[in-house]
């Protein structure tokens, strides 16, 4: 996961291997997680400040469960 420095260094999620600076204001972030629902509300919670960099696949998953989590007007 790519997101803000200042983000990775405040996180507590129990399935951080590694936190790796980018340069001043980026960091790559290594996570395992058992729910793909739960890695979804992590990146809801963020406003769009996390990034999913090496899994297309994945983050087409993500985007197909968060638009079947909207609703019609």
């Amino acid at each position: 996961l790519l997101m803000p420095l200042d983000m990775a260094e405040r996180l507590d999620w129990p399935g951080i291997m590694s936190v790796e600076s980018n340069g001043a204001d980026s960091a790559t972030v290594s996570v395992r997680y058992g729910s793909e629902r739960w890695l979804l509300s992590q990146v809801i919670a963020a406003g769009g400040a996390i990034h999913i960099l090496d899994d297309p696949a994945l983050s087409k998953r993500l985007c197909d469960m968060a638009k079947s989590l909207t609703c019609p007007l």
